[in-house]
Parts: C-alpha cells; sequence; structure tokens
C-alpha cells in the first residue's frame, strides 16, 4: 500500500515536471538572453556616441535620417548591391564606371574611400558604421 502511493505520488510528480521543463526553460532563455532580443524589437533604441555626443534613437529613425542625407531619393538595386557587397566583405576595388553611382553612398557616410581621401581618387571602397546599420535595418544582409 506504501509503495503504491509512493508510485502514484511518483507518477504525478514525473508529469508535472514533464509538464513545466519547456516554459522553465523558455523563460530562463528569455532571461538570460532579453538585452538581445530586446535590441531585435523594432521600436528598440540603440545609443550612439557622435564627436563626444551621446544620444538614443532607432534604427528606423536612423534609416530615415541617411534617406535624407542622400537627397530623399531611394537607394537603387545597384547601390544596395553594392551596400551588401561591402558588408560581406573587407574592402571591394573599383573602377571609374562604379564612382559616379557609389558618389550618394559616399556623401551620406554609407561607404569610404581607399585610400582616404576623394572619391575620383579612390582605387576601393569600404562600408562605414552607418552602412553596416543601413544594411541590417533594412533586413537586405
Amino acid at each position: 500500500m506504501i509503495l503504491d502511493t509512493a508510485l502514484k505520488i511518483a507518477n504525478v510528480l514525473h508529469s508535472y515536471i514533464e509538464l513545466l521543463t519547456w516554459p522553465i526553460v523558455a523563460f530562463v532563455a528569455l532571461f538570460l538572453y532579453r538585452d538581445i532580443i530586446r535590441s531585435l524589437l523594432p521600436g528598440s533604441k540603440i545609443k550612439m556616441t557622435v564627436s563626444g555626443v551621446t544620444f538614443e534613437t532607432t534604427l528606423p529613425v536612423i534609416k530615415q535620417s541617411i534617406i535624407e542625407s542622400l537627397g530623399d531619393v531611394e537607394l537603387t538595386e545597384d547601390q544596395w548591391s553594392w551596400l551588401v557587397k561591402l558588408r560581406s566583405q573587407e574592402q571591394v576595388e573599383i573602377c571609374d564606371a562604379d564612382k559616379e553611382m557609389l558618389r550618394p553612398l559616399r556623401n551620406a557616410g554609407l561607404i569610404r574611400t581607399h585610400p582616404k581621401g576623394y572619391l575620383s581618387k579612390a582605387k576601393a571602397v569600404k562600408i562605414s558604421r552607418l552602412g553596416k546599420l543601413l544594411v541590417e535595418a533594412s533586413g537586405r544582409g
């Protein structure tokens, strides 16, 4: 009789543990990764420091600021493909034919020239942090 009762209690405890395992695992994962999850939410804020000034903003606001710096002109597919390519590579060699299409990206601060200086004298380009942020916010990277 005591053995029978102990087996029933063990079965009940086992079923409770089985029932609560995944919610507990999910709760622990959410707790441990809450900062990362929060940063991925659309309205989440990021903290930036530019020239010694620190401010908070959202990725959509940064994206809109970049679009405005492009003269309210949307990026072309060729420009997007350059940004995506530059995000995955350290540096990309360019030719004179590329420079006219890359100029708005450089003027908006999305890419940097190599060597530093004028785009007309550049041999290659690199993506800037701002360019990386734009690619990530767009979901294209």
